[in-house]
């Protein structure tokens, strides 16, 4: 669920969020739900607390961020195409920077 909504993106995004997404989603389309109305039908459904999911969330963050770093780093290393980075450039340190923002001040702010 916190990778989840690490890709979820909403049409009214905070600018810490869409900075970090740099691959285009449909959701922020009109008609999907936001983060917080995905999260509060899987707890619905799942019966789960989910108290700890900002954690969760800015795991996901910082997970995304190193497998970036991984591919970047092999790109550069020269063991894959560039083409494999293509529109990573710069995609790192938001992520980094949202993992942050998410366990300083919530999913709300």
């Amino acid at each position: 669920m916190g990778l989840l909504l690490v890709y979820w993106h909403q049409a009214d995004e905070l600018p810490v969020w869409r900075a970090a997404q740099h691959l285009p989603s449909p959701t922020r389309l009109p008609g999907f739900l936001r983060r917080d109305e995905v999260a509060a039908a899987y707890a619905a459904a799942s019966g789960l607390d989910l108290t700890p999911l900002h954690w969760y969330v800015a795991f996901g963050a910082f997970k995304l961020g190193v497998v970036l770093a991984g591919i970047l780093a092999r790109v550069q290393a020269g063991m894959v195409p560039a083409s494999m980075a293509a529109g990573l450039d710069g995609s790192l340190a938001p992520l980094v920077t949202l993992g942050q923002h998410v366990l300083a001040e919530g999913l709300d702010r």
